[in-house]
């Protein structure tokens, strides 16, 4: 698809479970679009903010070598029909999907030099190949991530909700 300063993207008009991400196993490739998936995450309240959870949650300290840089944490909770999601012996509420997506969360770390890395297998994927763009999503857990920021969800200076502004673990 050719992109251009002529040409726009929509997103779709209606988000539902026919047009999100997924891999297919037969066709061995992604179906549907990044931007769907990600908005379906937003929606459903699925990006949630753990804080400086390597300080108040001891049950990640096994992952702060691995993150050393990580400055900010936050969590994509899975899309399924669930409303609450427990991670690491605290419960996240989130919005019930349709049908039952997934029942994977990942975490989505801010490096003090301002990039996301997320420990999906996407984006994993691309750091070993050498894909990663550093200013991109480079996956629809981070690109989710943004459209948060765009709303103003984690930014109490413009507008978000009180809850937002507090990790949502405690």
């Amino acid at each position: 698809m050719r992109v251009d300063s002529e040409m726009t993207c929509e997103p779709p008009k209606d988000i539902n479970a026919n047009n999100v991400q997924h891999w297919s196993r037969h066709t061995k490739e992604l179906k549907q679009s990044q931007v769907s998936k990600a908005l379906k995450f937003v929606r459903h309240d699925c990006i949630q903010y753990l804080g400086k959870a390597f300080e108040t949650m001891p049950e990640l300290a096994g992952m702060k070598s691995d993150y050393a840089q990580a400055k900010h944490i936050f969590v994509c909770l899975p899309l399924n029909t669930a409303t609450e999601f427990e991670f690491f012996g605290r419960v996240l509420t989130k919005v019930a999907f349709g049908k039952d997506y997934n029942s994977s969360e990942y975490m989505i770390f801010k490096h003090k030099d301002g990039t996301f890395e997320c420990n999906c297998q996407a984006w994993q994927t691309k750091a070993h190949k050498g894909e990663i763009v550093n200013e991109g999503a480079n996956c629809s857990h981070i690109l989710a991530l943004y459209y948060c920021f765009k709303m103003r969800k984690f930014n109490n200076e413009h507008g978000a909700e009180e809850r937002h502004m507090k990790p949502d673990v405690e």
